[in-house]
């Protein structure tokens, strides 16, 4: 589900496959029905927010944190912007509760099923998880040309140096 809203630029130069719609799904439960049968990127924040009369098939897009805040660093110097107070081990110890507090809730609650992806090894080796996507979605998916997006050259943001041929 994407609207277009958010267009290419310098942090994301093939655009953001975002529906900025679902930033409302706390007040707006109802817009889901707009989604149905669809991918939607739901950022981790607002999973709580997702009404639990439906079920959900979860692909959790696990990202060592360094990276994230690395990107997330990038992004605001680009759109400057003014740098979090907190130093970056708070800023990661406090990710690291967020994921964790994050993932046992999607692990209780009965409407979602949950894949964790390795981020870094769905760049490295795409194949392997492709194939784990499909079979945990239960449906076709078009497997080569989801290989075609992922752009290991895009991984500029990485934690560790890794080969990536």
């Amino acid at each position: 589900m994407t609207d277009g809203v958010r267009t290419a630029d310098r942090n994301n130069p093939e655009g953001y496959f975002e529906w900025e719609a679902i930033g409302k799904i706390g007040a707006q439960p109802e817009m889901l029905l707009e989604g149905a049968g669809k991918a939607i990127k739901v950022v981790s924040i607002l999973l709580p927010s997702l009404p639990l009369c439906h079920r959900y098939k979860v692909i959790f897009m696990d990202r060592p944190l360094p990276e994230v805040l690395s990107s997330q660093e990038k992004m605001i110097q680009h759109r400057g912007g003014i740098a979090p107070a907190a130093s970056a081990e708070e800023l990661e110890r406090l990710l690291q509760v967020h994921r964790e507090q994050t993932l046992r809730g999607l692990w209780s609650a009965s409407a979602f099923d949950v894949l964790i992806v390795d981020y870094p090894s769905l760049v490295r080796a795409p194949d392997e998880w492709l194939h784990r996507i499909q079979a945990f979605l239960g449906c076709y998916l078009n497997v080569e040309a989801m290989r075609k997006v992922i752009r290991p050259d895009l991984y500029r943001n990485r934690s560790i140096p890794q080969q990536m041929g």
